[in-house]
């Protein structure tokens, strides 16, 4: 009757300890859903462009702002990978800062590059990547948010172009020069007018 007793026992302990499990697994289930349903509404929501990228670049999930921002449908993003639609000049700083993020150089990086609409026109954003990983620590995915940065890289380049006009027409001699310890006095660039005080070509005067 001991041994009977004992098993029972035994066998309510371990009734009680799965229902306890049970109860614990369901509670962290639900904690991550509601933690999961959080994060999903602020992604959807966000008022700059979110991605989720794999790591081969592809497009997994991509929220409201990005494909407005894009000019792109969810469903498009989703068919294509960054790469397609980036600007090329700009698609090759990206990339490198992408495969060192895998290759565990860093840890995530950030960039100023310019997209490709459908219409052929780009769109000047900051990016910013950040690597996730698993729970044994293998790279899983990228997190991305974009920024739209093309109203302020507009002014800048229009500010610069009016500077060089001015530099470059300028009837005053002007060169731009290098004051760093290294290369003191090294002529980077020369106006005209600059030019013709020293009886020389801009070019001739450049790295002089």
């Amino acid at each position: 009757m001991l041994g009977a007793h004992t098993d029972v026992t035994a066998l309510k302990r371990a009734e009680i300890d799965l229902v306890q499990h049970t109860t614990d697994l369901e509670r962290a289930l639900a904690k991550t859903s509601a933690e999961e349903a959080r994060f999903r509404l602020s992604f959807a929501n966000a008022p700059i462009g979110m991605a989720v990228v794999s790591l081969a670049g592809r497009f997994l999930e991509v929220n409201r702002a990005l494909c407005s921002f894009l000019q792109r449908s969810e469903h498009e993003l989703k068919q294509i990978d960054f790469q397609s639609i980036s600007h090329p000049v700009d698609c090759v700083a990206d990339l490198v800062r992408f495969e060192q993020v895998l290759a565990g150089v860093r840890a995530s990086y950030q960039v100023e590059k310019r997209y490709i609409r459908p219409d052929g026109s780009y769109v000047w954003a900051l990016l910013a990547a950040a690597l996730v990983r698993g729970t044994t620590g293998e790279p899983s995915h990228f997190v991305v948010h974009v920024k739209d940065i093309h109203s302020r890289r507009m002014a800048n380049d229009a500010t610069t172009a009016r500077l060089r006009a001015t530099f470059d027409d300028s009837f005053v001699g002007a060169a731009l020069v290098i004051v760093e310890p290294e290369r003191p006095g090294l002529v980077t660039q020369a106006n005209e007018a600059f030019a013709r005080l020293c009886n020389k070509d801009p070019q001739q005067i450049a790295g002089s």
